[in-house]
């Protein structure tokens, strides 16, 4: 894409990344305030503060508490990231990062529900649901160990080979338009079994994503309980005016 077709924070962003790969920035060097950055490009601050939240959320860059802003590691490969404000699956999030898609099925079966999954997923009695483990890999290594129930009636096809994508194109391709997500973020311990699956050393904490999913016509399709590895996975939160 050439210059004149790139959004301008997009352009400033590029030049501050030539900087760092000049050396004209080094690494955890601090990067100059937002009024000398815009003064030197001859853009507004808002345009830079734009450039530098896409550099932060593409790992360039790092801030603190404080406001600082930082040059980050190089060397250091970018981590999967996931913006909360986003309803983005894992397979979306390694498009992204232009990287492969590898994943493992631990579990995939039919079963009765526990009664607080009942309870979200406002099933009948005698529905069933499917359960799914499933291991999410990032150069090789574990980073996500995803626990998911999906009511059977609404996906009475469903089976490990669709799994093997994207769930949520499945779940678009055989006919459904899906809406939005509730989540919540825990940070807490990890039992034993998730600390196994994502290769933990003993001792770390994790940040936990519970979540309900619904489709347009208002029924909850998916509660899934997301477990992510502490030190190789990062989340975005990026405030915008109005939310």
């Amino acid at each position: 894409m050439s210059a004149k077709n790139n959004p301008l924070y997009r352009q400033i962003a590029e030049k501050i990344k030539c900087d760092v790969i000049n050396e004209h920035l080094k690494e955890h060097q601090a990067l100059p305030s937002e009024s000398k950055l815009a003064k030197m490009f001859d853009v507004s601050r808002v345009t830079v503060r734009k450039a530098i939240q896409t550099l932060i959320h593409e790992g360039a860059l790092y801030s603190v508490h404080g406001g600082r802003t930082y040059v980050n590691e190089t060397s250091a490969p970018p981590k999967p990231n996931r913006s909360i404000y986003k309803l983005r699956g894992y397979t979306e999030e390694m498009i992204r990062l232009k990287t492969d898609l590898l994943h493992k099925i631990v579990t995939f079966r039919e079963e009765t529900p526990p009664s607080h999954v009942k309870d979200e997923l406002n099933l009948a009695k005698d529905e069933n649901v499917y359960f799914v483990q499933l291991l999410r890999f990032f150069d090789g290594d574990p980073v996500v160990f995803e626990e998911s129930y999906l009511p059977v009636n609404l996906f009475p096809e469903l089976s490990e080979r669709a799994l093997q994508y994207s769930k949520y194109d499945y779940i678009e391709r055989i006919g459904h338009s899906i809406q939005h997500r509730y989540s919540e973020i825990l940070p807490g311990e990890p039992e034993k079994r998730v600390q196994k699956q994502l290769d933990m050393q003993e001792g770390l904490s994790l940040f936990e994503l519970k979540s309900l999913s619904y489709l347009a016509d208002g029924r909850c399709f998916e509660y899934s309980h997301v477990h992510f590895h502490p030190e190789k996975y990062t989340f975005t939160f990026v405030p915008v005016q109005g939310i």
